[in-house]
């Protein structure tokens, strides 16, 4: 039987670039697809494009919302799928994933799957590849001032019973709700890395991460204390050695500027 695949596209006001992420779920040609949209009310073409192709969605609204998250939530009480995932507005999925993830999932012991993600600019020009399997488990996603400590999410798949377990998500983070997620759901299972291209992630001047991540960082900081807590006693220790080594590594490179600085100012 071919599991049902749940994939939830939350928007707002991302019209150039919603229509892309909507073809790419439903040129999967996936069999048994459920697809839904929620949008935060746009005011741009956003909602034209939605209606283009609500044929093939399983269900689309568009109103006032509390965010993403709220967005997020609401479409994951609709869901009903074997498998849950998310997509962005402004993301999109390489061909033929469908296929392999449900392939994936068809070994009763594998709960969550990832896979590689491509950064793509505003030019739309290929940036870097992420994900390496070591970056995806509790401990190391712990280490939010680590440049690639967070695994890309819309590259992340996860088995429906396990999900239905841990929503809704926390509707007071605006930027770490997949960080909080991810951490939750690596405490108790691990990563199956399909070791092929499944998205691509699209960084420009409208999105969260378009202007850096220094507004994340709050979120980030204070989720890692929070699941801190329910670490063993040697992943504690790991971490705050972890930790003081970057605050060490910190405290010297703001030396070494201050210094370049008054090196300059003299001459």
């Amino acid at each position: 039987m071919t599991p049902k695949i749940s994939i939830i596209t939350p928007s707002f006001n991302q019209g150039q670039y919603i229509e892309k992420t909507i073809r790419s779920v439903l040129d999967q040609q996936y069999p048994n697809l459920e697809y839904i949209i929620i949008d935060g009310g746009s005011t741009d073409q956003t909602v034209e494009i939605i209606k283009k192709y609500e044929d093939h969605l399983t269900y689309w609204s568009s109103g006032r919302d509390k965010g993403q998250t709220d967005a997020l939530n609401k479409g994951f009480a609709k869901a009903t799928g074997d498998i849950y995932a998310w997509i962005n507005s402004d993301d999109w999925y390489e061909k033929g994933v469908f296929q392999q993830v449900a392939q994936a999932f068809s070994d009763p012991s594998v709960k969550l799957v990832i896979g590689d993600c491509m950064l793509h600019n505003e030019s739309n020009v290929a940036a870097d590849r992420l994900v390496k399997p070591e970056v995806t488990t509790f401990e190391s996603m712990l280490r939010y001032w680590k440049d690639d400590f967070l695994p890309p999410q819309p590259s992340i798949f996860v088995a429906g019973d396990l999900m239905r377990k841990v929503l809704p998500l926390d509707e007071n983070l605006k930027y770490a709700m997949d960080m909080d997620l991810w951490l939750r759901l690596t405490k108790d299972y691990t990563f199956t890395y399909s070791g092929t291209l499944f998205s691509y992630y699209l960084i420009h001047n409208e999105s969260k991460t378009g202007g850096g991540f220094n507004h994340f960082m709050p979120e980030w900081k204070m989720l890692s204390r929070r699941h801190l807590k329910k670490a063993s006693f040697i992943e504690k220790i790991r971490f705050y050695l972890a930790y003081s080594g970057y605050i060490l590594r910190y405290a010297k490179n703001a030396v070494k500027a201050r210094i370049g600085a008054g090196v300059d100012r003299i001459s």
